[in-house]
């Protein structure tokens, strides 16, 4: 969990951040990678991050 707090005002932000990592060789010379990020606030929106990437080795 991160604590935000900001010294202009009295306005602090608590966010729980969540990941995971997945990576699979395809074949020999392809593999296939994802990454997940959430962030999750109590009073806010949830926010997530997805990447994906595909590798072809010569």
């Amino acid at each position: 969990m991160v604590d935000y707090s900001y010294k202009n005002y009295e306005y602090t932000v608590k966010q729980k951040i969540a990941g995971l990592d997945v990576s699979v060789n395809l074949t020999k010379k392809l593999a296939f990678h994802v990454y997940y990020e959430g962030t999750f606030e109590k009073e806010r929106d949830t926010f997530h991050r997805v990447n994906m990437k595909l590798i072809q080795r010569f």
